[in-house]
């Protein structure tokens, strides 16, 4: 199985890389500390919640201490995706939608807009963690959307899975097995649920 999760490292790269050197954390060695925090008190985490592995209370309390860490990186780099999208993933995590699509929506809005591999792939993560939320909130034409722009920017296969729900949600079962079929031609053992669409009326 590929290693997705190894986007979330991501996180911590894309866009931090020429964050300035004066600001409010003090220096570019102070950036390197808190962002070294966030990422040990989050990843393991964040990857087993995606997971499906339900949050311990420990785990909580971890993520609720790495959201200030974020908030200090942006504010060191407000151009830097990376902290905005772990800021997002974090507040998913600790079931706070709204908060979360409000962080991703910024750091799709005011994160540098980069051509690398890299950067073009966690902008389509995030255009991932929007279209489930999208789901959850049963709009289905924004779950196309968001997943059709993802796409866009970078073939993550969980993308299509995500469109294909949304289109058997809308009853066009021939979009979805298209979707579905392209996506496991991709990825055999692609990380987003697959096995269990309903593709009946």
């Amino acid at each position: 199985m590929r290693a997705w999760p190894f986007l979330l490292l991501g996180v911590f790269v894309v866009g931090c890389q020429a964050a300035p050197k004066e600001d409010r954390i003090g220096s570019a060695a102070e950036f390197t500390e808190v962002m070294t925090k966030a990422r040990d008190l989050t990843v393991e985490r964040l990857v087993s919640f995606e997971s499906g592995i339900a949050l311990t209370d420990d785990d909580r309390m971890a993520l609720d201490e790495a959201l200030p860490l974020t908030d200090r990186m942006i504010r060191f780099d407000p151009s830097a995706l990376g902290p905005r999208a772990l800021r997002g993933k974090i507040l998913v995590a600790l079931d706070r939608p709204q908060d979360a699509r409000t962080a991703f929506e910024n750091a799709l809005k005011f994160g540098t807009v980069e051509k690398d591999q890299a950067a073009q792939a966690l902008r389509a993560e995030i255009h991932l963690d929007l279209s489930r939320l999208a789901m959850t909130r049963q709009d289905y034409s924004e779950v196309i959307r968001l997943a059709q722009a993802g796409t866009a920017l970078f073939p993550d296969p969980r993308l299509k899975v995500v469109e294909a729900r949304a289109h058997v949600q809308r009853k066009e079962f021939d979009e979805a097995r298209a979707l579905l079929k392209a996506a496991l031609e991709q990825e055999p053992q692609v990380p987003e649920p697959a096995s269990n669409l309903n593709f009946k009326d």
